[in-house]
């Protein structure tokens, strides 16, 4: 491996404080507040595999590049296992790859979270150098129809997903590191992809709640009294599983008040308006889950949040459903819709 080129400097990004912070929270967001940001480069492998989970191996060896972190990685490294995909890659039809490819996805990447805030914005730093090229992605991307949606308008060459029988053989692999760790973003890169998706809707100003509910965990218990508050308050509650990408693009550009809580669904403030206001419903003593109070600073928008209490108290945050006080949830939607800035 060898550091062909710096695409971005390192970098310091600030962000703003909630807008209903309380002094008692703080805490909670602090750490997230400034966030040195590494120089990202562009790599160059020779003589790489690649298999249809898009691991990618030299010498029968995974690559350390092809997992969101290094916590995903040491299982890959045993004798046994080295052996059991030594006997794997014999046994798969082997492709020839062009002289040269471009790969930027990790083994979460396929997730739509990850896809769009984390393998998009690789994408987007090397995005002259791809023009007409055929995108190889891993066998399981094809199963997600907003992969192929987003990359639509990209000047594809095509796009090749691999077959759980072949393995790539590519003679040069170029591959960007991440824009920024997961959950922190480059504003710069944000704000143009938002720009790329997002058309000027002339109608603004919609108030969303995104639920949950068909979701299989991180679910609100009483949600039916959540709805029924917040429609009192105007809001119309969607359900994004149920729309096509396009559709939740457009929806959440037409977006001025979006609640939900946290989950997938909020990755969309990706196409949510300058100036738009966003509620998250989270998880008391959560100072982990700071993704879209990231992303909502990236995006300009004002965050607001609302602490709740976990159904089964000391369930893993990223599992456990919550139960919304319902009072606190409207005197704080209020106090969001009262804010100037709020469409």
């Amino acid at each position: 491996m060898r550091i062909a080129e710096t695409l971005l400097d390192e970098s310091r990004v600030h962000r703003v404080d909630p807008v209903n912070l309380r002094e008692a929270d703080r805490a909670l967001f602090a750490h997230e507040r400034e966030r040195q940001l590494p120089a990202v480069r562009l790599r160059e492998y020779r003589s790489v595999e690649i298999d249809a989970w898009g691991i990618l191996f030299q010498n029968n060896r995974p690559l350390g590049i092809s997992f969101a972190s290094p916590d995903f990685a040491p299982g890959f490294h045993g004798f046994r296992t080295r052996c059991k995909y030594a006997l794997r890659h014999f046994r798969r039809r082997r492709i020839s790859a062009p002289e040269e490819i471009f790969w930027f996805t990790d083994n979460l990447s396929h997730e739509y979270f990850h896809w769009l805030t984390d393998a998009l914005p690789r994408l987007w730093l090397i995005r002259d150098r791809i023009a007409g090229q055929m995108l190889w992605l891993p066998e399981k991307f094809g199963s997600k129809s907003y992969v192929a949606e987003s990359l639509k308008h990209w000047n594809l060459g095509g796009i090749r997903y691999l077959d759980k029988a072949e393995l790539l053989i590519c003679p040069r692999v170029w591959i960007p590191e991440p824009a920024a760790p997961s959950g922190n973003y480059r504003d710069s890169i944000i704000n143009e992809l938002h720009a790329f998706y997002a058309k000027d809707f002339s109608e603004r100003g919609e108030r969303l709640y995104i639920s949950r509910a068909r979701a299989p965990r991180r679910r609100i218990e009483n949600e039916t009294a959540v709805i029924d508050c917040l429609a009192s308050l105007g809001f119309r509650t969607v359900h994004l599983e149920d729309l096509a990408w396009p559709e939740q693009v457009a929806t959440l550009g037409r977006a001025g008040c979006i609640i939900s809580n946290h989950g997938a669904g909020l990755t969309n403030l990706l196409f949510a308006p300058r100036g738009a206001a966003v509620m998250e419903l989270r998880q008391r003593d959560d100072a982990v889950n700071n993704c879209y109070y990231s992303l909502a600073a990236a995006r300009e928008l004002d965050y607001y949040y609302l602490l709740c209490d976990a159904v089964n108290p000391g369930e893993d945050l990223h599992t456990a459903d919550i139960r919304v006080e319902i009072g606190e949830l409207e005197r704080e939607v209020r106090r969001m819709l009262a804010g100037k800035s709020a469409l």
